[in-house]
């Protein structure tokens, strides 16, 4: 994630200098899109997402020492990473809303995004909230609520991932999607994070209904690999129909948690 967001926070920077320093300036690029694209969320959101990824990072190096650490110590950090994430999400809110509602353009992928923004955004600000008052009476409140969060976090990868898609057919013409390489593209999608989602609504159960930590991790564990592999089968999708340009539109980086999954299967 933080390779991701550096990519994209210096690819907006070297695209507003040249905007500006272009002659007349914003000839090649309208003004209120600068600002609400390139600067709000391209530099300023993308800006947040690093800084809590920062933050996260040193969280994990010091609970990764050998001194215990605990989450005490450390809750306003983690409650700093969730509001920066949050903050990424509520910058792309402006232009998600303008190109939905106003010039009526990409109309699905646009829903899927505002879905992802309100849905992502909001969870993550309640758990911040949690997270910051946290102490050890509410562990397992706090716990339940970081897993519907994450469950919320997915939910929203399920609809800006499935609704391009939608896009798609909407552009062409719904035989399209459903045919050839796009239609495997498509189909691959809408299974693998499909899954994802309904086994993490199984450990969430597994874990705060039935009390059998062990399966719930399993199944977590699961989730992640079907999320990764989402990601997988589309790399593999833009690589066959000759699109890797277009890889960063879409946020690929959950493929990485499929480094995490080894230990949470055993």
């Amino acid at each position: 994630m933080l390779l991701y967001s550096l990519r994209w926070i210096f690819g907006n920077i070297e695209t507003a200098y040249s905007t500006i320093e272009s002659s007349p300036p914003f000839a090649s690029y309208p003004e209120w899109r600068f600002w609400v694209d390139r600067v709000l969320s391209g530099v300023v959101g993308n800006g947040f997402r690093i800084a809590g990824i920062t933050s996260a990072l040193i969280i994990l190096f010091m609970l990764w020492k050998r001194k215990p650490v605990s989450i005490v110590n450390v809750k306003k950090k983690i409650s700093f990473a969730l509001v920066c994430e949050a903050v990424y999400w509520l910058t792309i809110l402006p232009i998600s809303v303008i190109e939905l509602v106003f010039l009526e353009r990409a109309q699905f992928l646009e829903i899927g995004f505002v879905v992802q923004i309100v849905l992502t955004s909001t969870l993550l600000i309640f758990l911040a909230a949690k997270v910051w008052s946290y102490d050890e009476l509410a562990k397992l409140s706090t716990l339940k609520w970081a897993s519907v969060a994450a469950i919320g976090y997915l939910v929203g990868i399920w609809f800006n991932n499935v609704f391009r898609w939608f896009t798609m057919a909407q552009i062409t013409q719904i035989g399209f999607i459903l045919t050839g390489r796009t239609g495997l593209g498509f189909l691959g999608t809408i299974f693998a994070l499909s899954v994802s989602l309904i086994f993490a609504i199984l450990s969430f159960y597994a874990m705060f209904y039935k009390g059998k930590v062990k399966q719930a991790i399993r199944m977590a564990g699961i989730s992640l690999v079907f999320l990764g592999l989402n990601f997988v089968v589309y790399l593999i999708y833009s690589a066959l129909t000759n699109s890797l340009s277009y890889v960063f539109l879409v946020e690929f980086w959950p493929i990485t948690v499929l480094v995490l999954v080894a230990g949470m299967l055993r």
